[in-house]
């Protein structure tokens, strides 16, 4: 579905007050336009410093709960950590256990199975380990919504504390203390957080607290500033929004990872063959090692992953990323076997007209559907559901279900609830098991909602443009300064600019594993420039036939090889020409 463009018109007198102050033009009218209208805005934005980040006494329940760890740290109770099986549920379980094992605690962890038991807090995992002796029970990134498990473990004789940052429920569980953004008023500044984030504040409490001063030693201050670097990764594989207090987190981590990565971070960049972290490289967190952790929970189990982010033995690090990186393959190699079947029966059954996409298999791993569904959902403009089920009917099949910014898919889900064993989710992604019976059912009923919702929910979404450009301007210098804009992510995304009038400067070549990619070399006016259009190969007989102008969408990024900084365009979009050059 083609897309549209809209172009973008900044104040131009906030855009003149940044210019005077030095900023180059470009770099000036994406800021206002991104809401930073005053040099002041400008400087915190674009210079984020450890001391931006809110106290934090400053989040719900954090320190009393902070008080109650140190209690049972004191009283030699066992503890455990509670996770769960995503990057963020990680890295949030390996800040917090490492700290209170800092703080001389009994600690054990405990990250439930994917298949086995599925998200959160679950009645028979409780009971296990209360028969192992845990005493005190703290969570990261789950228990929100766990009342009914929270007051097991509690008549079982734990203490529990929930720390989690997913929507709160109408029932909030009756845990010694929750520390959760939205728990009040005062929680309004931390609203985005991630796990990781909230495991990280608190933490800093805890470590302020056991100090007994704001002014922390130097042991606490090298282990938060190492914490920052977990915090970031899980916070940019939340995919949560990177403003305000993230990104102040994740800006500070990764610097902290570019100077000195956690042990398991480094020996899994080396098994992989990834170069350094960078101090702004949050698309290498969010592509390269995000996906590497989260393969251990998608078809493994996640307490490999998180071994990976608490061993301190060097061979052991190096065989975990081994098998990490192992795991990552398979994982690339079942969602390109899924996607090819999706795309396959998408075209043979007859889906192009359809409100919505539902298919089914038992031959798909449930692990990786999601991802299959988000891609499919992201090209075709309109809700997928993929549901993998189990070959010998002996377990409920399990569903992931995308969409767009346009469609509730969490509401389409929810219309069919009569159907589900459990669904949860959010507006842009929902997921669900159902008995196999029930699914032509609810393929119906999911159908029905779709296209009683309408195709104007459905449209494709505009590509919003935040400035044209010459390709000329286009230096080095002013890359450089686009780039601070970064990290870049959800709620903070990579500038797209526009120019017009401009020719290939030769055939469009296939490139890239399995030549997926589309590299292009393009002029206009004098300027030429390497492009590169990933997974966008079935651009390639249109663009070569093409004889005119196009006008192209597009990051400018900086290429760094053999010392040399190039410009280099990451294609987006394209269309015959319409726009007049500047």
């Amino acid at each position: 579905m083609p897309k549209c463009w809209r172009f973008q018109s900044p104040d131009p007198v906030a855009v003149q007050r940044l210019e005077a102050r030095g900023l180059d033009p470009i770099v000036a009218r994406i800021l206002v336009l991104r809401g930073i209208k005053t040099p002041e805005e400008a400087e915190r934005f674009l210079e984020p410093k450890l001391t931006h980040l809110l106290d934090p006494e400053e989040l719900p329940g954090c320190t009393e709960a902070a008080e109650l760890l140190l209690r049972a740290l004191r009283e030699g109770k066992q503890i455990t950590v509670y996770g769960d099986y995503d990057v963020d549920g990680i890295t949030a379980t390996a800040i917090l256990c490492r700290c209170l094992r800092l703080l001389g605690g009994k600690v054990e962890t405990y990250v439930p199975s994917r298949f086995e038991e599925g998200y959160g807090l679950n009645q028979a995992a409780i009971e296990s380990l209360a028969r192992s002796g845990t005493q005190f029970l703290v969570t990261v990134d789950c228990g929100i919504a766990s009342a009914a498990e929270v007051e097991l473990a509690r008549q079982l004789g734990m203490a529990v504390v929930v720390t989690d940052h997913h929507s709160l429920p109408p029932q909030l569980p009756p845990a010694d203390a929750l520390v959760h953004p939205g728990l009040n008023s005062c929680g309004g500044n931390y609203s985005e957080l991630s796990g990781a984030g909230v495991a990280f504040k608190l933490a800093w409490q805890l470590c302020r607290l056991a100090a007994k001063a704001h002014r922390l030693p130097e042991q606490f201050r090298e282990f938060l500033l190492h914490a920052t670097g977990l915090a970031a990764v899980g916070t940019i594989g939340d995919v949560v929004s990177l403003r305000g207090e993230n990104r102040v987190l994740v800006h500070c981590g990764l610097h902290a990872l570019a100077r000195q990565p956690f042990l398991g971070i480094q020996a899994l960049l080396e098994a992989a063959g990834i170069p350094p972290i960078q101090p702004r490289d949050s698309e290498k967190i969010a592509f390269q090692i995000a996906p590497r952790l989260n393969a251990a929970g998608r078809l493994s189990h996640a307490n490999l992953a998180l071994e990976l982010l608490l061993t301190d033995s060097p061979l052991r690090a190096r065989q975990v990323a081994e098998e990490l990186q192992t795991l990552n393959r398979e994982r690339q190699f079942l969602e390109q076997k899924i996607a090819q079947d999706c795309w396959r029966r998408f075209y043979e059954e007859g889906w192009e007209n359809a409100p919505a996409v539902v298919l089914d298999s038992d031959q798909w791993h449930p692990g990786v559907i999601g991802i299959v569904a988000g891609r499919m959902a992201e090209t075709l403009q309109r809700p997928v559901v993929l549901i993998a089920s189990d070959p010998e009917r002996a377990r409920p099949a399990i569903g992931s279900a995308r969409a767009g910014s346009a469609f509730n898919v969490f509401a389409a889900v929810s219309s069919c609830q009569e159907l589900l064993r459990t669904f949860g989710g959010h507006s842009g992604a929902a997921g669900f098991t159902l008995e196999p019976h029930f699914i032509p059912s609810f393929r119906e009923k999911f159908l029905a909602f779709a296209a009683e919702i309408g195709s104007e929910t459905v449209k494709a979404e505009p590509l919003t443009v935040e400035a044209e450009v010459p390709l000329g301007t286009l230096v080095p210098s002013v890359v450089a300064q686009l780039e601070k804009i970064g990290p870049f992510g959800h709620g903070n995304p990579r500038p797209i600019l526009a120019a017009a009038q401009v020719h290939l400067a030769g055939p469009p070549q296939p490139c890239g594993p399995g030549g997926q990619h589309l590299q292009l070399t393009l002029g206009q006016q004098g300027a030429r420039l390497r492009a590169v259009a990933f997974k966008r190969v079935h651009w390639l007989e249109e663009l070569a036939s093409h004889a005119g102008p196009i006008d192209i969408a597009f990051h400018p990024v900086l290429d760094e090889y053999g010392g040399e900084r190039r410009v280099k365009l990451h294609l987006v979009d394209w269309q015959a020409s319409t726009l007049d050059s500047e």
